[in-house]
């Protein structure tokens, strides 16, 4: 099992976002550690302590929920049109898996964020395959 930590910047989200990509070029989940207010690791231990930083651990995502996180973050989500955007993105994300199972489950997590029904996802991915 690898996890990933790396800063809270935004250079170690990238670092984080090219590692993840190298993991599942050879067939290898990572999970993503994700540290509210620190910038890094050290600093998060230092100041929550051992014990929040292995709950972190514990509570790791992977990478699909890594990229929808940063994904929904560039967008204010109360405005109707923002909302388009991330969901557009979202389905360019979730169109990239080939299997039908783990595209209804990542459909499920991001309608639940965007507060759409994730059937409405599924066929976006499916109108934007067949103009491919």
């Amino acid at each position: 099992r690898v996890s990933l930590n790396f800063d809270s910047d935004n250079a170690g989200q990238t670092a984080t976002e090219r590692a993840l990509t190298i993991f599942e070029k050879i067939g290898l989940a990572a999970k993503v550690v994700l540290l509210d207010h620190a910038k890094d690791p050290d600093e998060y231990i230092k100041n929550f302590g051992k014990d929040a930083y292995i709950q972190a651990l514990s509570e790791s995502k992977n990478g699909f929920e890594f990229r929808m996180n940063r994904i929904l973050k560039k967008y204010d989500l109360s405005q109707i049109e923002e909302k388009i955007e991330a969901a557009k993105e979202l389905v360019l994300l979730i169109a990239e898996t080939d299997s039908a199972v783990t595209r209804d489950i990542y459909a499920r997590m991001a309608a639940e964020h965007l507060e759409i029904s994730a059937e409405a996802i599924i066929l976006d991915i499916l109108r934007m395959e067949e103009s491919e």
